[in-house]
This record gives C-alpha cells, sequence and structure tokens, in this order.
C-alpha cells in the first residue's frame, strides 16, 4: 500500500511538473514573438523558479578550493617584515530549503571554510550558519512574512542600505566586490539585513483604492561594543531592538503613505550584566523617524512606452541620547529627637521633643539625558521617466533634497563600507614610525577594501578567552582549558551593522571611496541641500551610457559647540559618466565570440572642511570563446585632501589591475587563475620624533596576488 501511495504521489508530481512547463512554454510563446533569445532566456528563468519552487527537501550552494598569494614591496618595510601571505583553503556554502508547501519554505545556510595553510594548528573548524529563516505567503498570497533572518527596505529616510554607487565597474571586480561582500552576509542590495519578524499585506482592489499595503516589522539589532570591560568579541550586553510600521492606498496611479521607526535600547537587558565600578557608564540611544510618502505613477493611466512618476517624502526624527551611571547622592531624612535637653537655667527636660534633619548617603545607578534632537526634518523629492522607441531605451532620475543637520535616521544612514582593515599583508611592519602609526590608523587601501577578504581562524587562549565575571583575571591558567577551539574572522571591510550617530561619529569614513565625500550617508545624510540627475540609455543591447551630476550646500557647523553635528564642508559636487559596448553584439559576431568593453570617469570635490577631492577612473575588457573567457579590469582612485587629514595625510593615490582566465569545466563548474596588481601612493607629513622638526614624505606600496580556484555550484 505505501508503495502504491508514493507511485501516486510521484505520477502526480509528474502531472504537475508536465503541467507547469506547457503553461510556462504558452505564456512564453503569447509574451514574447520577437526575440527568439529574449523567449528563451525567459523560459529558462521560469523553468528555474519552477525548480527552486519544487516541493520537499533541497540542497543548493557552492563549493571552491582555492589558493591565494600576496606579496607585498616598499622601501619603507622593515628588514624582517614578513613580505608573504598566503592561504590554501577549501570553501563550501550550503543552503539547505525545505518546502512544505508552495506557499512557504525554511531555509537555512552553512558555510565551512577549511584553512589549509594552518590546517597544522587549526584543528577542527567549525561551520559559520548565516542564515537561519522561514518565509512565505498566506491568505491566497496577499500575506507575505518573514521570520528568522531577513532583508527589510523601507524608505531611503527610513530604512534603507547606502551601498558602493561604481559607474560601469568592470566585470572582474564586480564579482569579487560580490564575493567580499557576500562573506559579511551583504547581497548588494538596498535593504538593510535583520533578525526578527517582517509581514507585507497587499489587499489587492478594495473598494475605490487599487490596492491597500501594510508593512510591519520588529527586529533585533546587532549593537556595537563599547569597547570597555570587553576581553573576547565585540558585542554589547544587550542587542538594539527596532519596531517599524507603514501603510499605504493607490488611486488610479497616486500614492499616500506613511512609515514609523523606531529604535532603542533596553535598560533592564543591558543593566543585566553589573556595572562593577563606579566608572562604569553605560549610553542608550532612542530614534524615531515618522515620515509621510506622496507619490504618482502614470504606467497605470499610460500604458505604453512611456512612463514618468514622482515620489515626494518628508521624514520627522526624534534623537537622543541617556547615561546610565553610578551617582553618589545625598538624602536628608526630618525626624523627631526625643533625648533630653537641658535648660538655660540647668534644669532638665526630659519630655521635650524637637525636630531633627540626618544626611544619608548612597549610591546607585542613575540615567540622566545628555544629548537630544527633535522634530528635525529631512525633504526628498524624487521624479523619474523612462521611454522606450524601438531599439533605443533611456531611463532619468532626478531628486532634490534639503536634510537637517539634525536629522537621524540610523537605520537608514550606516553605509555598507566603514571599516579601516588591512586586508592583505596585514602583519607588515614599517620602518617609519609615522608610516606604521599612519596605515594602522587609516587603512592599507581603500580598493584593497573593496574587492580582497581573507579568512583567519585565532586559536582562544588566556589572552582572548571570554568570562562572564571581569573580576577574574586573565593570567589564571584555568582560562587555557579551552585552547582547542578556535574563533574565525573574515578580514574585510564591509559592515552588515547599523551604527548609531554617537557610533557614526566616532568612524573615519573619509578615506573610503565607496561613500562618496558628498553623500556618504545616502540620502539621509545630515546637512545638506541640493539634488542630483543620474541619466541612462541604451541602444540595440550593445551600446550604454550613464551620466551622473550632484551638487549639494551644506551650513558650515561648530564641532566645539555642537559635538554631536557631524563635519563637513560647504559645498559638494559630484560629476561622472561611463560607457559600455557589447561589440560582439553591435558587430553581430559569432555567438560563440564574445567581446565587451567598458570605461567610466568621476570626480568629486568639497569646499571648506577638509577641502578633498577625489577622482576614479575605470575601464574593463571581456573577452570569451565558447567556455574559455579573458576578463580585466582596472581602477585608479585618487584623493586629495586641501588641508591634511589629521594634521598628517596629504594625498593619496591607488591603482588595481586585475586579469585572469577562466575555464568551462561543466555545467556550473569553473576554473579560474588570475593576477592582481595593488600600489598605493600616500603623501603625507612626517616628524623627526628626536627634534620634532616635520617634512613632506612619501610611501610607496605595492602588492603582486596570484589567485587561483575550483568553484562548482549545485
Amino acid at each position: 500500500m505505501n508503495k502504491d501511495l508514493k507511485l501516486m504521489g510521484y505520477k502526480s508530481v509528474l502531472l504537475s511538473s508536465m503541467l507547469a512547463a506547457s503553461v510556462a512554454f504558452a505564456q512564453e510563446e503569447a509574451k514574447d514573438t520577437t526575440s527568439v533569445e529574449g523567449r528563451q532566456l525567459s523560459l529558462l528563468e521560469k523553468l528555474t523558479n519552477f525548480e527552486a519552487n519544487a516541493l520537499g527537501f533541497a540542497i543548493n550552494g557552492n563549493a571552491k578550493a582555492g589558493y591565494l598569494h600576496s606579496t607585498i614591496s616598499s622601501d619603507d618595510l622593515t628588514k624582517d617584515s614578513q613580505l608573504d601571505e598566503a592561504s590554501a583553503y577549501t570553501r563550501m556554502n550550503m543552503v539547505f530549503s525545505v518546502r512544505p508547501s508552495s506557499e512557504s519554505v525554511a531555509k537555512f545556510n552553512l558555510r565551512f571554510h577549511k584553512d589549509w595553510q594552518n590546517a597544522h594548528r587549526e584543528g577542527n573548524n567549525s561551520p559559520i550558519t548565516t542564515w537561519w529563516s522561514y518565509d512565505g505567503y498566506s491568505l491566497n498570497k496577499h500575506m507575505k512574512f518573514n521570520l528568522g533572518h531577513m532583508r527589510v527596505g523601507y524608505t531611503p529616510l527610513t530604512v534603507y542600505q547606502p551601498m558602493p554607487d561604481l559607474i560601469f565597474e568592470p566585470t572582474i571586480l564586480a564579482e569579487h566586490r560580490a564575493e567580499v561582500m557576500a562573506d559579511k552576509n551583504l547581497d548588494g542590495s538596498n535593504d538593510r539585513l535583520m533578525q526578527g519578524a517582517n509581514v507585507e499585506v497587499t489587499t489587492g482592489q478594495l473598494g475605490a483604492f487599487d490596492d491597500v499595503k501594510l508593512h510591519g516589522t520588529l527586529a533585533r539589532i546587532r549593537n556595537v561594543a563599547k569597547k570597555k570591560d570587553q576581553v573576547f568579541f565585540d558585542f554589547d550586553q544587550s542587542d538594539r531592538y527596532m519596531t517599524a510600521i507603514a501603510g499605504s492606498v493607490d488611486l488610479s496611479g497616486v500614492t499616500l503613505g506613511v512609515n514609523e521607526v523606531y529604535t532603542f535600547d533596553r535598560v533592564r537587558s543591558s543593566r543585566s550584566v553589573n556595572m562593577y565600578t563606579a566608572l562604569d557608564t553605560l549610553y542608550y540611544d532612542l530614534n524615531n523617524v515618522l515620515s509621510f510618502e506622496l507619490g504618482f505613477d502614470s504606467k497605470r493611466l499610460m500604458p505604453g512606452d512611456f512612463h514618468f512618476g514622482i515620489d515626494v517624502e518628508y521624514a520627522l526624527s526624534y534623537w537622543s541620547v541617556y547615561q546610565d551611571a553610578y551617582k553618589v547622592t545625598e538624602k536628608k531624612a526630618m525626624f523627631v529627637d526625643t533625648a533630653a535637653v537641658v535648660n538655660p537655667d540647668g534644669s532638665v527636660n526630659a519630655d521635650r521633643g524637637y525636630f531633627s534633619y540626618r544626611t544619608t548617603t548612597e549610591i546607585k545607578a542613575s540615567m540622566d539625558q545628555i544629548a537630544t534632537a527633535q522634530n528635525k526634518g529631512a525633504l526628498r523629492v524624487n521624479l523619474y521617466a523612462d521611454a522606450s522607441m524601438g531599439s533605443i531605451d533611456f531611463d532619468a532620475k532626478a531628486n532634490v533634497i534639503k536634510v537637517d543637520k539634525d536629522f537621524q535616521a540610523e537605520l537608514a544612514m550606516t553605509p555598507a563600507v566603514l571599516s579601516n582593515i588591512p586586508v592583505l599583508n596585514s602583519d607588515a611592519s614599517f620602518s617609519t614610525p609615522m608610516a606604521d602609526e599612519l596605515l594602522s590608523g587609516v587603512r592599507s587601501g581603500s580598493l584593497e577594501n573593496l574587492y580582497f577578504t581573507m579568512y583567519e581562524s585565532v586559536p582562544l587562549n588566556s589572552s582572548n578567552m571570554m568570562v562572564k565575571d571581569p573580576t577574574i583575571y586573565e593570567s589564571e591558567y584555568n582560562r587555557l582549558y579551552n585552547n582547542f577551539k578556535y574563533a574565525q574572522y573574515y578580514r574585510n571591510g564591509y559592515n552588515n551593522m547599523t551604527l548609531k550617530r554617537t557610533d557614526l561619529l566616532a568612524t573615519t569614513t573619509v578615506l573610503d571611496p565607496s561613500t562618496n565625500i558628498a553623500m556618504p550617508y545616502g540620502y539621509a545624510t545630515p546637512n545638506r541641500t541640493g539634488g542630483d540627475i543620474d541619466l541612462n540609455g541604451k541602444w540595440n543591447d550593445a551600446v550604454a551610457f550613464r551620466v551622473v551630476f550632484g551638487l549639494y550646500m551644506a551650513d558650515s557647523v561648530n564641532l566645539l559647540e555642537n559635538p554631536t553635528d557631524f563635519a563637513t564642508g560647504t559645498q559638494y559636487m559630484r560629476v561622472g559618466g561611463g560607457l559600455n559596448v557589447d561589440v560582439a553584439r553591435l558587430a553581430n559576431l559569432s555567438k560563440d565570440l564574445g567581446v565587451k568593453l567598458g570605461g567610466s570617469y568621476e570626480m568629486a570635490n568639497e569646499k571648506d572642511g577638509l577641502e578633498r577631492s577625489s577622482s576614479r577612473i575605470m575601464a574593463g575588457l571581456d573577452l570569451s570563446w565558447k567556455q574559455v573567457a579573458l576578463l580585466t579590469g582596472f581602477q585608479m582612485l585618487s584623493l586629495d585632501f586641501g588641508v591634511p587629514y589629521m594634521g598628517v595625510l596629504d594625498k593619496s593615490s591607488e591603482m588595481l589591475l586585475l586579469t585572469g582566465l577562466r575555464y568551462k569545466l561543466g555545467a556550473g563548474a569553473y576554473a579560474t587563475v588570475q593576477y592582481g596588481r595593488l600600489t598605493n601612493t600616500i603623501d603625507y607629513m612626517n616628524m623627526d620624533m628626536a627634534t620634532g622638526a616635520t617634512s613632506s614624505a612619501k610611501l610607496d606600496i605595492s602588492k603582486n596576488i596570484i589567485m587561483a580556484d575550483v568553484t562548482v555550484n549545485f
């Protein structure tokens, strides 16, 4: 009987598959009868989606065996400095999917990484869990839900992830950046990584409205370490919490919406780890953002090849910081003193009572507000249009913004790149003290942070094991008993956490190319008034161009009087453009041959402040013939400080050349060999430690990088 039931199940699945495939074919024929390639790609996408939605248990992912070798050279390196760094590794990313029905799926991601270069001391590596979630639809697909890990976005002024905006980035560099971001669980979108519950409800046609939408999110947000009383791992005693709710109605292309986002530190859970001394201090940030949206999209009223629209968002923010610390307080208590009293005549009056005061001292935790900014506004107006005229397509976007200098929306402001991480050859040391201090305080290279990552495992020992009770001395030998455990890290310049205003004020982002000079915190960047234009065009799917321009003004600030303001100049400008050409399609070459080339230029500058200016040049070439491909990418980044940064750094010039061969071994399997050349030239002010005299100096660093790997997707 069980065999018959299984056979019936297999038959039903087979019939369902055949029916779905036939429907897909029929829909595809009806949708596109002009382009054979378009029909093939669309059908392949439908079949892939059908396979991904198959019921049951599935394992997907990729496995990679690779090797990376980096050699550093510089005249300023010490004689005993380590010049080479190598990493031979095997890595596997596994995605476990359990789909009990067509409406929901449970996902669990595991990452295994074995560092063969240090296998003699690494022992057993534990897997890294990168994703837990249960996602799906309900109410006839009117409700979408996410539980566990999720990526959530609301609006650019409420919940948003500012990402690097690089014009026509070469393919080989874009692939490296995507892989580096994936190590920090970033997918390149503007949705923010969270853990919690998320629900979205869409009603469809409801009365006079075309659609009514409701959106709610409850999430825990990883808090940034306070760097106090922490021995091991960067963590705070408590996560932050976030609640968000949004609603909107659509009618004939007009949208009206409201969003509210609140993030806060919980006092009770923060105090769950006792403050042991009077010097311990906790800080709590509260941030609330309320925004209103009004939009219009012409697609519903004007179906055709031309569309336009406008989105207007106005937001108000509330931000405050509280300090929680031990305080000594005096308390006066009144009482009746019934002691005997000697009268002036010498007689004793034992029955007389009078009032007196007793002063007592107590030490207890006290919470006080130390900074606040209420009802600070931000306005963003987004105009957009797109058109298709035969073989020519274009779209245009324009933004006008006005943001108060005290506006605060932490879930929309924290960019994806913040860290000053020396990724490659991090053990190298320099003979010039100023050079060594400069690189440790700034970074080894912005391009290195964008495109490279390095896995590392650290044995836990008496100096880095974490104990619950800070009164236990770090030198006690019983902490060595867990030395067989290992902590896994990635030297990686990307960040998937959110930072509060107090944390953002303490970060150094001035050298980071991906957080641009003009708008380092996205459209929620405080103290900006101005706008930008972004034009994109494509001809015959073979030639593409892009032009960007932005101009923003800012009010000057006095950081001594207002320490919670962001340092700023008074004017920012961004200009850039690029061109991509698919030569093979343009010249109608054989489909086995692929030739694509492109390039871009971008510059930005700042008036007043640090008077920074930057320029970026990129060029790429992709050649392919059947299973073989040659990918090449070049990028040059120059940064100039009119006012030396930290009084030391004057200029920085970086260059990255990356080229490699890729051979397709089979379906989903590739072998790759690549070579990279990374240079960094820094002009700075050197100081003689003996005399205190300063002089101009230059630090030249170059790195030669060899990479090879075999990757299998399954």
